[in-house]
């Protein structure tokens, strides 16, 4: 029922539950791009931690940043908080003046 009336939605979810398995993610990748959805690309200005659909684009599921290797939560949380507060990055030298990745690894390691 999910799948059907809510195929967006319900992929999205899908995606983001089996992140961490790169098999099972790869068939649901394929599984929606045979649905006709498309699957963004990790975007520093639209994409959040997890996979979800698109407000700006129809049938478009933003990739979740999280589901990259190496890139932690605490990076994604990072990177989306600058966003929010200050606007999006113009260049990836906006990016990386803006954000820094070791904050939030300095202060893990530091407790």
């Amino acid at each position: 029922m999910l799948k059907a009336n809510y195929p967006v939605e319900y992929m999205a979810a899908l995606l983001t539950s089996f992140r961490d398995d790169k098999d099972k993610a790869s068939v649901y990748l394929n599984e929606a791009r045979q649905m006709g959805i498309k699957v963004g690309v990790p975007d520093v200005n639209e994409s959040f931690a997890e996979y979800a659909p698109s407000l700006l684009q129809d049938n478009t599921i933003l990739f979740g940043m999280a589901a990259v290797r190496n890139v932690g939560e605490a990076l994604v949380d990072k990177i989306v908080g600058e966003r929010e507060a200050n606007g999006a990055f113009g260049t990836i030298y906006d990016f990386v003046r803006r954000v820094d990745p070791m904050s939030s690894t300095a202060a893990r390691w530091s407790h």
